[in-house]
């Protein structure tokens, strides 16, 4: 099987999983390759922006960037779905973060929103971690009668990272965790959201260079956008190009510089409607004008 054949046959089963469970699921096609949003779903308020590959591996940064955009500006939940990472096969009660993104296997997601399970462990540069309740720990840690000090010798880490574990700063390792665990028991550990991502990784890419706008008219739109929203990202490797939040989120797509613009304008059509959002098409430079009408409007 091709490496195109089996990435379909999990966005497959993964769309079969949001549906079983309520979801209005739209599948994209464009752009043909490295594309950074392959589903999005909808179950009332919920959101998921997904992205789904063979070799989580083979993520590109730029892909990276849009899911992570996609996230705050859609107020959606987002993950990349993998079997494997350079050729190594994902756990399945893991939940792997690479670059501020989780990853799952397609087994964890099912687990996940057909059954709300949601893994204990966490896979960061290839070290595993528990993350830990800081409330529970110090509640625990009081009923047994131990001081910070005491805890931290009888699992063999400092005071400090006692400290900072009552604080929520700092996830334990697997291995101190067990030990932590023969102590004060499981139920200090948080599970994991697969769809929730780290906000402080988010707003690090939110922000916009010069050199990522084309020309002329991105540079034009996004200085508007930036006046008149309260929030705008640019998007690369999906049919959206620009959204900009004020009081309504508004998704614009570029259609003067599609080879398929019908592809394109059907797919950014999918991603409006399962946000919620108002779609505008740009076909010339004269759209501008309606899209600062528009803008000006939602102020009102």
């Amino acid at each position: 099987m091709s490496v195109s054949s089996h990435v379909e046959v999990i966005s497959e089963e993964v769309s079969r999983t949001l549906r079983k469970a309520g979801f209005r699921v739209e599948v994209l096609s464009y752009p043909s390759y490295t594309r950074s949003i392959d589903i999005v779903a909808c179950r009332g308020e919920t959101r998921v922006i997904l992205k789904i590959v063979g070799d989580a591996g083979k993520i590109s940064s730029m892909e990276v960037k849009d899911l992570k955009r996609s996230s705050i500006v859609y107020n959606s939940g987002v993950a990349v779905i993998a079997e494997s990472e350079h050729k190594r096969k994902l756990e399945d009660d893991v939940v792997y973060v690479r670059h501020g993104i989780n990853v799952v296997s397609p087994e964890s997601f099912n687990r996940y929103i057909v059954s709300n399970e949601k893994p204990l462990i966490v896979n960061i540069k290839g070290n595993y971690y528990l993350k830990i309740s800081p409330q529970r720990l110090q509640e625990k840690r009081r009923e047994i009668g131990l001081r910070r000090g005491e805890l931290a010798e009888l699992i063999g880490v400092s005071r400090k990272a006692v400290y900072m574990y009552e604080r929520g700063e700092l996830m334990i390792s697997l291995q101190k965790g067990l030990e932590l665990a023969q102590l004060v028991g499981e139920d200090v550990f948080e599970e994991i959201d697969p769809l929730k991502i780290n906000v402080d990784a988010v707003e690090d890419d939110n922000t916009v260079r010069e050199s990522e706008l084309v020309d002329s008219l991105e540079k034009t739109l996004w200085s508007s956008l930036n006046r008149l929203s309260s929030l705008v990202v640019k998007l690369h490797r999906t049919p959206v190009d620009f959204v900009a939040k004020s009081r309504r989120v508004i998704t614009i797509t570029r259609l003067d510089r599609a080879e398929k613009k019908p592809e394109k304008l059907e797919n950014a059509e999918k991603i409006a409607d399962t946000t919620g959002s108002k779609l505008i098409a740009i076909k010339s430079a004269s759209d501008l004008k309606n899209i600062e009408e528009i803008l000006l409007d939602e102020q009102t």
